[in-house]
């Protein structure tokens, strides 16, 4: 399932990912839309569709190079002189963030 469109104003694009995950039981859907607002940004959106409560893992990562820094929920690059990223999540009842540098064991995938 999936669908995009661009225009030349913004691009914007939709999947689902459904019941595929391993050691997952019961129903789960993650849906993700990516849009690029030429000349301003990205805005990426997650859902996650699920038959029972679940502790969710979100993992975004970044070149160990960057400046990742939390400031409450959201992490924020703070390069000087290049574009960053902020990442703010929304909707979530018991959220915590973990900035993670150079770990290989377990492997984050």
């Amino acid at each position: 399932e999936g669908a995009c469109a661009i225009t030349d104003r913004f691009s914007v694009a939709f999947g689902a990912f459904a019941n595929g995950f391993e050691d997952v039981a019961g129903h789960v859907v993650h849906r993700r839309a990516v849009a690029h607002v030429h000349g301003l940004g990205w805005i990426v959106a997650d859902e996650i569709d699920t038959d029972r409560p679940r502790d969710i893992d979100a993992r975004w990562h970044f070149h160990p190079d960057v400046a990742a820094v939390a400031q409450g929920l959201d992490v924020v690059s703070a390069d000087k002189g290049v574009a960053n990223i902020r990442i703010t999540p929304v909707g979530l009842a018991d959220a915590t963030v973990r900035i993670a540098r150079g770990e290989s064991e377990p492997m984050l995938g």
